[in-house]
């Protein structure tokens, strides 16, 4: 019998580092992670930087997302991902 969470994670608090992977595995493991969050709808708090992991996660996290999410947070990572 699986047990339910008395306080489900609401949000995530990742932090990385910029340098881009030496192995593959690790950017397949990060955005397996974020899809996870996604399905789950966890949030993420990250510190906004657009290369290397932490680039990776906060790209994937900000493709996954609806557009009513996007504009509902209230940190637009977009501004970020763009620049």
């Amino acid at each position: 019998m699986a047990s339910e969470q008395k306080f489900p994670i609401k949000n995530l608090c990742l932090f990385c580092g910029s340098s881009s992977p030496k192995d593959k595995d690790l950017a397949d493991g990060a955005i397996a992670l974020c899809k996870e969050m996604l399905s789950r709808k966890i949030g993420l708090v990250y510190g906004g930087g657009t290369m290397g992991m932490m680039g990776i996660i906060g790209k994937t996290i900000h493709e996954g997302m609806s557009w009513a999410q996007r504009t509902s947070t209230k940190f637009d990572i977009a501004s970020y991902l763009t620049s």
